[in-house]
């Protein structure tokens, strides 16, 4: 049972000014909604490419019970499945090393989250380092991005072309009747 306990009250966020260096909070709140709208399109984009990288499961499966030859359909399916694992790693960096516990670099997601942990555990300004990390991310993650969007028109291609070859139906495909 949901009840309303009061009315709305305003009220003004202040920060406390315990930080022992001065903080430009102009530039500060500039750098830090930066961020969050380049972290809003990173963390989209990476799951956009996890939900690719399941979809891929469901068009294999279908590809594999098409009547007739599937070969080209499962050699292009194979290509799109290395493409996903080569644009994971830039995402995400090598999960195969790290899960043997050996250090890896960043991929543009852990370069995005370390900025905004390490920003949310301090009270001083942005560092330099932190805008060149900023930057270099924006830079790694361009050509990425135009990837990505190019392996979603690949996906869809491939969506049509499994129901033009009368495939079964998979997770967000409407079969044509």
């Amino acid at each position: 049972q949901v009840e309303k306990l009061g009315e709305p009250v305003s009220f003004v966020f202040k920060p406390i000014g315990s930080s022992t260096i001065p903080v430009d909070r102009v530039a500060l709140q500039k750098f830090n909604n930066d961020l969050a709208s380049f972290r809003r399109v990173v963390t989209g984009t990476n799951s956009f490419l996890g939900d690719t990288k399941e979809q891929m499961k469901f068009l294999k499966k279908a590809a594999m019970q098409v009547p007739g030859d599937n070969t080209a359909l499962l050699k292009e399916i194979r290509e799109i499945e290395k493409v996903i694992a080569q644009l994971d790693m830039q995402m995400n960096g090598d999960g195969s090393i790290a899960k043997r516990e050996f250090e890896t670099l960043p991929g543009i997601v852990g370069l995005v989250e370390g900025i905004v942990f390490n920003l949310w555990i301090t009270s001083a300004q942005q560092t330099g380092t932190y805008e060149t990390k900023l930057a270099d991310a924006k830079t790694k993650f361009r050509p990425v991005y135009d990837q990505i969007k190019q392996l979603k028109t690949r996906v869809e291609s491939l969506d049509s072309k499994l129901e033009g070859a009368k495939a079964p139906a998979t997770p967000g495909r409407l079969p044509e009747w």
